[in-house]
């Protein structure tokens, strides 16, 4: 018997591998939870705050840069009761949504378009000798 059925998890809880239509698979989902030991720039999270999904997350790398206050929940690594607790929270259905809705604006810092304009941006200021930032 498998640890998750032991616990009575077995029907709600599911390991499930890779996914090849990810959009449709984030629409299944309630929370997205990123229990990273290490992350640069996570893509995976960015998809699921456009998809509009509430966040666990642990705060490594870029994940805080990434996870704006509002749109999830942060909590260190190597912390399984700091996970489980956020995720606990995340049972409240007004949470979720609230979370889920501030995350899919922020996510849109991410967009193509968005990261296209800052490349522009950037170029212009190099061609007219200006530099990053100022």
């Amino acid at each position: 018997m498998s640890r998750a059925a032991h616990l009575g998890l077995g029907s709600r809880l599911h390991f499930v591998g890779y996914q090849g239509h990810i959009e449709e698979f984030l629409a299944g989902l309630d929370v997205f939870v990123l229990p990273s030991r290490s992350e640069g720039m996570p893509l995976a999270l960015i998809e699921a705050m456009a998809a509009g999904l509430p966040c666990v997350a642990t705060r490594v790398g870029g994940v805080p840069e990434v996870l704006e206050d509002g749109c999830g929940l942060l909590v260190p690594p190597e912390s399984p009761s700091d996970l489980a607790n956020a995720m606990e929270a995340m049972l409240d259905e007004g949470r979720r949504r609230s979370m889920g809705a501030r995350a899919a604006v922020a996510a849109q810092r991410f967009s193509i378009e968005r990261c296209a304009e800052r490349f522009a941006e950037i170029y212009r200021g190099l061609i007219e000798g200006r530099t990053a930032g100022t």
